[in-house]
């Protein structure tokens, strides 16, 4: 077994114990501590020594809720997050279809016309007017809403269907290109089928590992939304993972029954099931989430709820019973007041049933958890629920959200995760990956700063660094059942930890979170960078 110590100015731990040295294997971490006292430890003497000077060292990070193949699809589309007009847009599009064959997919993401000056979404007749013959499709940043020029509306058999509410109609009745929720799955499957290989989606995956690897994230909960065109194929981190290609441990999460059906973290260390994702409502920026009262700017809109309550309790209640993790998105406060009342329900239910010898039933996680009162607050403490939030949300949505909520922002209804910290909810972190940015310490730095382009966005909601850590360190293993053996550095646990080239407790400005990774470590083997002696 060969051993490696390192020293460095501090090794934040994730928990109260503190040390500037550490000896580790492959098999896990042996020691770490005091330097002397690491020094004294028997494995030292044949240990191979790396000092790093002022680096600090913290436990591998974890990105929460990561549309992981998604990300490496869209690697191969158009990032139209630039366009500032409809005008800028159709360019981006039409340089596209210059270098593509007459069959090719167009394909392009990241579509936010809320911050244009005039923040109308584009339809199929805008799409048409390039005059190319390419289907063309366009996914707005919160993916909930997707476009299609007409050649691809006929190439999905949606140019005629006018009997769906997800599918959107023009003033003449008929289709108008644009696909909200659950439809979109069949436009972005046909798209896939026609536009991938599979040796295509393996080199691109491979890619986006070693981006997240360069970010000091050992850990990545992969959650599939193919109902929204955002799938998670297993079998292909297997393949990478044989290819010795797999720089992160994969926890995935679907919006399709497990069959066979599965307890959560069926698997291994490495690639695991952990559990069913559903979906209540939709997005903010397309207004499909739902809301208890009117949208500020759409008051005959509140939104969509994509399920019944009695419904929902009969899902949870199944998957309590098969120890099976759910992940529910929630952003609206009405689709979450139905998750609490469909949760207290499902507690009810399970009260007489007899699980399984060694059943640990892991919390439900609310995801995005952006809307929610005081009172809901209260209601998820009493639940035991634990939520997954997206900090960057700070930044790309400031301008949007007070449009859609009005005095709701004022009243701190959304974005409000310290006052979810101090009632005892324990959060997660996530990038929602491609929606937001991949690097988590953005998210971090957002937490922390709540810097937003017009200065901060509610002051007394910042979160001191350490929380800001916890939520993607040592919270994310405790929330899924795997905290004792990772997520925090200590003996015997996994040595999964990322080098910071600079001290971010000491050394940073106000306001400002520095964390420029120079070594990823996964299983005691360095992924990213290297451990120089």
């Amino acid at each position: 077994m060969s051993v490696t110590f390192i020293g460095c100015k501090k090794i934040w731990t994730g928990s109260s114990q503190e040390g500037d040295a550490m000896l580790f294997s492959e098999e896990g971490i042996i020691a770490v501590g005091r330097r002397e006292d690491v020094r004294a430890h028997p494995a030292y003497g044949a240990s191979r020594k790396v000092e790093l000077g002022e680096s600090v060292v913290v436990p591998g990070l974890s990105d929460c809720h990561i549309h992981l193949l998604a990300y490496a699809k869209q690697k191969l589309f158009v990032d139209v997050s630039g366009a500032r007009s409809k005008e800028e847009l159709l360019g981006m599009l039409a340089a596209r279809a210059r270098d593509a064959a007459p069959d090719d997919w167009v394909c392009a993401f990241n579509l936010n016309e809320a911050r244009w000056s005039v923040p109308v979404m584009p339809t199929a007749r805008d799409l048409d007017a390039l005059g190319v013959p390419n289907p063309i499709l366009v996914q707005r940043t919160c993916t909930h809403a997707t476009i299609l020029n007409t050649a691809a509306m006929k190439r999905c058999g949606l140019d005629a269907v006018t009997s769906r509410k997800d599918v959107l109609l023009g003033d003449d009745g008929m289709p108008n290109g644009i696909l909200v929720e659950e439809v979109q799955a069949v436009a972005h499957a046909k798209m896939s089928s026609e536009s991938f290989t599979r040796e295509r989606l393996l080199d691109s995956l491979a890619r986006c590992l070693e981006e997240t690897a360069s970010y000091g994230l050992t850990t990545l909960y992969a959650c599939g939304a193919a109902t929204l065109g955002m799938e998670e194929q297993m079998d292909l981190y297997q393949e990478l993972r044989e290819r010795g290609a797999l720089r992160a441990r994969i926890f995935s999460y679907h919006d399709e029954p497990a069959l066979p059906p599965m307890a959560s973290v069926f698997g291994d260390r490495q690639i695991a099931y952990q559990g069913h994702k559903l979906f209540l409502d939709g997005s903010l920026g397309a207004r499909t989430a739902a809301l208890s009262e009117p949208y500020s700017d759409a008051p005959s809109e509140t939104g969509m709820l994509l399920h019944e309550t009695d419904e929902l309790a009969r899902t949870l209640t199944g998957l309590r019973e098969r120890g099976t993790q759910a992940l529910v998105h929630t952003i609206g406060d009405a689709a979450l007041e139905q998750l609490l009342d469909a949760a207290e329900l499902a507690t009810e239910n399970a009260k007489s049933r007899t699980w399984g010898i060694g059943v640990k039933y892991p919390p439900i996680i609310v995801n995005h958890c952006m809307i929610v009162r005081p009172d809901q607050i209260e209601r998820m403490k009493k639940l035991g629920l634990a939520a997954t939030v997206q900090p960057t949300f700070v930044f790309s949505d400031r301008v949007m959200a007070p449009q859609r909520l009005g005095d709701r922002i004022d009243k701190r209804w959304a974005y409000v995760w310290k006052s979810l910290i101090d009632a005892g909810i324990r959060l997660n972190g996530s990038s929602d990956c491609p929606i937001e940015p991949l690097n988590p310490w953005l998210a971090i730095r957002a937490a922390v700063t709540r810097e937003a382009q017009d200065g901060v966005w509610m002051p007394e909601q910042r979160l001191p660094l350490d929380e800001a850590l916890r939520m993607y360190t040592v919270n994310p293993a405790v929330n899924s059942g795997s905290d004792e053996w990772r997520g925090t550095i200590a003996k015997g646990k996994e040595a999964d930890f990322a080098v910071l080239e600079e001290d971010i407790f000491t050394s940073r400005e106000e306001g400002r979170v520095p964390a420029r990774v120079t070594c990823t470590v996964l299983g005691g083997r360095v992924v990213y960078g290297e451990l120089e002696e």
